[in-house]
């Protein structure tokens, strides 16, 4: 087995077993939807912000969970740091910070200081552990 066949089942146990409980369903995505409209935060200064202090987003394309935690970012999704860990030939630079990071959990946010978050996550969850402030 090879390495990047390790790598892709690692991150199919753990996001199988993270999802085991959050399976989506088109009543999870409507949820998911009325939250980040009904969030305080909002989407695009959190994009900013992340993007502004250098964290990372990694997920992996066939995700449940990176899916989810992208649309409670609405149209602001498509400017997250984002970085796929399973699309090794259309990006392999993204592969090689995946396993830089030792990601084993996925969505996982990394700040550049080291700390992570593992799982989905809120907008306010994210802004405070980021260290977003009111007047961001």
């Amino acid at each position: 087995m090879t390495n990047s066949e390790r790598f892709k089942i690692s991150f199919l146990l753990s996001c199988t077993l993270f999802t085991a409980t959050i399976i989506p369903s088109p009543i999870a995505a409507s949820t998911s939807t009325q939250l980040a409209q009904a969030s305080s935060i909002n989407a695009k200064s959190l994009v900013s912000h992340l993007n502004r202090v250098g964290i990372q987003f990694f997920g992996t394309h066939w995700c449940p969970a990176c899916k989810q935690q992208k649309i409670l970012f609405g149209l602001e999704a498509a400017r997250l740091p984002y970085v796929e860990c399973d699309k090794p030939k259309e990006r392999p630079d993204d592969l090689t910070a995946c396993r830089a990071a030792n990601i084993r959990s996925i969505p996982t946010w990394l700040h550049p200081n080291g700390r992570r978050l593992e799982g989905l996550q809120s907008l306010e969850t994210l802004s405070r552990w980021s260290g977003m402030t009111n007047s961001q």
